[in-house]
């Protein structure tokens, strides 16, 4: 897992909603690299999801198939205020090799998968942010440039977008990276 180091405001929500889904899914899914929040930086066609790794220096974290599955997260472009609190969307992205993710499913698990993470995400205090899940290349990542992309979302290969509405958090909140 990828951690940011002392998050704050929002980044302290995505601390707390990564260490969350590990610790409940990294038994199912031990050969997975858990990304914090991405940033959409520009390419010369369009966007790209980039994690901050140091030194100004940034890593792309489409599909890596090192892992069995890889995610990230992501905020949306529009914050809203009220009542001393800002509110905003929050994605998470999942991409696996199914049929490494979950040997033991002898068809595509593509809804295994997105099962595995709902029930998950039902037992959270999230719950109540849970929208929908997306899935399809084009889908979920439909604010970046695909054209790089060199696997599809058929047989192994799975990506699904779970969307949060109304996360609430304190701009000005801090945690430590053991919160």
């Amino acid at each position: 897992m990828i951690r940011k180091t002392n998050p704050l405001g929002i980044d302290v929500i995505i601390d707390k909603m990564q260490v969350y889904f590990d610790k409940k899914l990294l038994l199912t899914f031990p050969d997975w690299e858990n990304n914090h929040r991405a940033y959409k930086n520009p390419l010369k066609n369009g966007l790209i999801p980039e994690v901050y790794t140091a030194n100004g220096e940034y890593r792309e974290v489409f599909f890596n198939d090192n892992f069995v599955m890889t995610s990230f997260f992501l905020v949306g472009d529009e914050r809203s205020y009220r009542d001393g609190l800002s509110t905003v969307k929050i994605s998470l992205i999942v991409q696996t090799n199914l049929s490494l993710a979950l040997q033991d499913i002898s068809h595509r698990a593509d809804e295994e998968l997105i099962s595995t993470f709902s029930d998950v995400i039902k037992q959270s205090i999230w719950a109540k942010n849970f929208a929908n899940t997306i899935t399809g290349i084009d889908n979920v990542y439909s604010e970046f440039d695909k054209s790089k992309i060199k696997y599809d979302d058929m047989s192994n290969f799975h990506v699904v977008r779970f969307d949060f509405v109304d996360v609430s958090y304190d701009a000005s909140l801090k945690c430590c990276t053991d919160c």
